[in-house]
Protein backbone atom coordinates (compact mmCIF):
# COMPACT_ATOMS: atom_id res chain seq x y z
CA UNK A 1 0.00 0.00 0.00
CA UNK A 2 2.86 2.41 0.77
CA UNK A 3 4.08 2.22 -2.82
CA UNK A 4 0.62 3.29 -4.07
CA UNK A 5 0.73 6.51 -2.04
CA UNK A 6 4.40 7.37 -2.27
CA UNK A 7 5.21 6.42 -5.85
CA UNK A 8 6.99 9.41 -7.43
CA UNK A 9 5.10 11.19 -10.19
CA UNK A 10 6.79 12.07 -13.46
CA UNK A 11 6.77 15.67 -14.65
CA UNK A 12 7.89 17.44 -17.78
CA UNK A 13 10.62 20.06 -17.82
CA UNK A 14 9.05 23.41 -16.90
CA UNK A 15 6.13 21.81 -15.05
CA UNK A 16 5.32 22.34 -11.37
CA UNK A 17 2.80 20.24 -9.48
CA UNK A 18 0.86 21.64 -6.52
CA UNK A 19 0.54 18.76 -4.07
CA UNK A 20 -1.91 20.50 -1.77
CA UNK A 21 -3.04 23.85 -0.45
CA UNK A 22 -4.04 24.11 3.19
CA UNK A 23 -5.48 26.85 5.35
CA UNK A 24 -6.11 26.47 9.07
CA UNK A 25 -9.77 26.04 9.84
CA UNK A 26 -9.99 29.24 11.89
CA UNK A 27 -8.49 31.24 8.98
CA UNK A 28 -10.84 29.92 6.29
CA UNK A 29 -13.28 32.18 4.53
CA UNK A 30 -10.79 34.95 3.82
CA UNK A 31 -9.71 33.76 0.33
CA UNK A 32 -6.25 32.83 1.60
CA UNK A 33 -5.92 29.68 -0.55
CA UNK A 34 -6.61 31.68 -3.70
CA UNK A 35 -4.20 34.42 -2.65
CA UNK A 36 -1.44 31.89 -1.98
CA UNK A 37 -1.99 30.32 -5.39
CA UNK A 38 -1.95 33.72 -7.11
CA UNK A 39 1.47 34.46 -5.60
CA UNK A 40 2.79 31.04 -6.58
CA UNK A 41 1.59 31.43 -10.16
CA UNK A 42 3.00 34.97 -10.41
CA UNK A 43 6.50 34.27 -9.07
CA UNK A 44 6.97 30.55 -9.76
CA UNK A 45 8.37 30.89 -13.26
CA UNK A 46 7.08 27.58 -14.65
CA UNK A 47 5.46 27.02 -18.05
CA UNK A 48 2.76 24.74 -16.64
CA UNK A 49 1.24 24.10 -13.23
CA UNK A 50 -0.81 21.01 -12.46
CA UNK A 51 -2.80 19.72 -9.52
CA UNK A 52 -5.40 17.12 -8.81
CA UNK A 53 -8.52 17.05 -6.67
CA UNK A 54 -9.78 13.79 -5.23
CA UNK A 55 -13.40 12.71 -5.40
CA UNK A 56 -15.25 14.08 -2.39
CA UNK A 57 -13.28 17.33 -2.28
CA UNK A 58 -14.93 18.99 -5.28
CA UNK A 59 -15.76 22.06 -3.15
CA UNK A 60 -12.19 23.33 -3.73
CA UNK A 61 -12.45 23.30 -7.53
CA UNK A 62 -13.93 26.85 -7.71
CA UNK A 63 -10.87 28.15 -5.81
CA UNK A 64 -8.55 26.69 -8.43
CA UNK A 65 -10.76 27.86 -11.30
CA UNK A 66 -10.80 31.34 -9.75
CA UNK A 67 -7.04 31.71 -10.22
CA UNK A 68 -7.06 30.30 -13.75
CA UNK A 69 -6.77 26.51 -13.49
CA UNK A 70 -8.78 24.58 -16.06
CA UNK A 71 -10.05 21.00 -16.10
CA UNK A 72 -7.65 18.67 -17.89
CA UNK A 73 -9.38 15.35 -17.32
CA UNK A 74 -10.35 12.78 -14.76
CA UNK A 75 -8.43 9.62 -13.88
CA UNK A 76 -9.73 6.51 -12.23
CA UNK A 77 -7.86 5.75 -9.01
CA UNK A 78 -6.04 2.45 -8.51
CA UNK A 79 -6.98 0.57 -5.34
CA UNK A 80 -9.88 2.98 -4.84
CA UNK A 81 -11.51 0.81 -2.20
CA UNK A 82 -8.42 1.15 -0.01
CA UNK A 83 -8.02 4.89 -0.53
CA UNK A 84 -11.64 5.89 -0.10
CA UNK A 85 -12.06 7.68 -3.44
CA UNK A 86 -12.58 6.43 -6.98
CA UNK A 87 -11.08 9.16 -9.15
CA UNK A 88 -9.10 12.40 -9.34
CA UNK A 89 -9.92 15.54 -11.29
CA UNK A 90 -6.83 16.80 -13.12
CA UNK A 91 -6.40 20.55 -13.50
CA UNK A 92 -3.76 22.69 -15.18
CA UNK A 93 -2.71 26.29 -15.52
CA UNK A 94 -0.44 27.74 -18.20
CA UNK A 95 0.69 31.34 -17.73
CA UNK A 96 0.10 33.61 -20.68
CA UNK A 97 3.14 34.00 -22.85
Amino acid sequence: MRSEFYQPKRFRTGQAHVSFVAVRERARGHHLAGKMLEVLLRVGGYRQYTLDVVEGNEKVIPIYEGVGFEHAGRHKEKAAFLKGFSYRYLMEYQPEK
